[in-house]
Formats: C-alpha cells, structure tokens, sequence
C-alpha cells in the first residue's frame, strides 16, 4: 500500500532520517527483531524530489570486536543468518517524491534452528536511470555497464531470537585525553556477555556549578553475540564542569537499553573520576 509521507507521524523517526537521508530513503523502524511465523510491515518513505526505485534483498554482515560491521561473502553459508527464513514482499519498489509504500516481510521454517541470535540485513539498492539530470554525491557508477547508475545503499538489521539471554554488560578502560588545542574526548570499552545483542545509548553526565548536566549522549549502541566488545570516543567540552579535590572530573556514565518493545532498563552504569 502506498501513502504520502505527510501521513507518517514524526516523519519516521528522525533519529533515524540523519543516518539514511543522504541515500533519499527513510524507514518507520531502524532494526526489526521478528517472532516465528509473524508477520511484520515496514514503512518505506521517498522524501527527496525525485522519484526513485530500488531492489530489496537481504545481505549478511558480522561484528568484529571493538566494533565494525564485515560484509559476509556471498559464497559462505553463514551460520546465524536469517537468508533462507526470511520473505520480503515487493522485492522491488519506486516511490514517487514524499511517496511511502509498505514492505512485508515474515519468518518461516525458524523450528530448524537452534538456540540463538539470529541476523541478516534488509538491503535496499537504489536503481536509477542513466539520464538522470542531477548528480549527487551518494551516487557511483557500477562496472563498466552504460545504462544503469547505483546509489550507496541503507540497510536495517532484521533479528529472530531463540532461548537468548544477556548475561551482563559493563563499563571500564575509561580514559579522557586531550588533544594539541584542548579539546577532550572520553574513551570507554562496552562489554557484553551471553547470547544476545545488546542496543542502546550511552549517555555521559558530569556536575556543573554543583548540578549534574548530560555532557555528551551517543545513540545506536549495537554490540552483537559475535562481538564480546565495543570501543567508542565521544567528545566531551570539560571547561565549565567542576572538579573534586584532586583536580580530576567525576563522570558518571550509563548504557541503557533502546530497543523498541523492550524494558528500557539501565545495562550499566560507571562512576568514577578522571
């Protein structure tokens, strides 16, 4: 079913929007964790001036540790992907400016698989004619052939669970370090243990004239069962924030829990000074 985009409310999670607008498509989820046998609808939306069209197929990406996706060959059977369970209705879609569509998408044969997390990547590849007009910088031609141009794609993560858990998650090598023009940045390590990915924020609080503020907040915290932890570095302004006695900075900083359906419990907490 198609709609005009002024139907979608809060025009698709704008969070979101900033990491997929340069490729012209925005989607109403930014992962999907599906049941067996369910049945799941996602809205596609154009919000460019263009018309535009593209293939839909499903890709398999692992976490290294410390963070970072690699793409899975084709030639490789991998053994937590989601390719063969999973059906996708239109496989092809062309959305005319602030144009949505709905895209299904549904599980089947999950009884054959065992215990755990299981993953593949919804992928759109935006097709466009060759005669197009206007370039843009998301644009790149492909070989050598004349009559099509390709977009830099957008992918979601599409999970199916089986008997998961998280065992624990925790913060340390909490460092913060200066640059030559004194600008600071906080290094941390995410760990995680069990079965089951962990999504969340990291939100990063200090105290300012004696009241505790938020500093930095850092969204889109994935950490996958393949991956046993993250580094990240997030800036940090330090000149207006108090300091104790022996002159260090006391942090307090949180990872909490994002994923859409699930209680927004508090993964850990660290404290300390720095």
């Amino acid at each position: 079913m198609k709609t005009n985009i002024s139907c979608i409310y809060a025009f698709l999670f704008l969070l979101f929007c900033s990491s997929v607008h340069g490729q012209g498509i925005l989607f109403s989820e930014y992962r999907l964790i599906l049941k067996a046998g369910e049945i799941r609808t996602l809205q596609v939306c154009n919000p460019t001036d263009e018309t535009r069209s593209y293939k839909l197929y499903t890709v398999d990406k692992t976490m290294k540790d410390g963070g970072g996706l690699v793409d899975v060959p084709l030639s490789i059977n991998h053994p937590t992907s989601l390719k063969k369970q999973l059906r996708i209705f239109p496989k092809r879609i062309t959305l005319a400016p602030n144009e949505c569509q709905e895209v299904q998408l549904q599980l089947k044969n999950t009884s054959q698989l065992p215990d755990g997390e299981f993953r593949s990547f919804l992928f759109f590849l935006p097709l466009v004619s060759a005669d197009i007009k206007k370039l843009d910088p998301t644009i790149i031609t492909k070989g050598t052939t004349p009559n099509i141009i390709m977009r830099i794609g957008a992918a979601i993560p599409v999970f199916y669970r089986k008997n998961t858990h998280v065992d624990n998650v925790f913060i340390d090598k909490v460092s913060l370090k200066k640059d030559s023009i004194n600008r600071h940045t906080l290094s941390l390590r995410l760990n995680r243990e069990g079965t089951q990915s962990t999504y969340g924020v990291v939100e990063v609080k200090c105290k300012s004239k004696g009241e505790p503020i938020v500093v930095a907040t850092k969204y889109g915290n994935a950490m996958y069962p393949e991956a046993n932890w993250k580094e990240l570095a997030i800036p940090i302004h330090t000149d207006s924030l108090d300091v104790d006695a022996s002159g260090k900075i006391p942090f307090t900083i949180s990872y909490t829990n994002s994923e859409k359906g699930s209680n927004l419990e508090t993964f850990t907490e660290w404290n300390g000074a720095l």
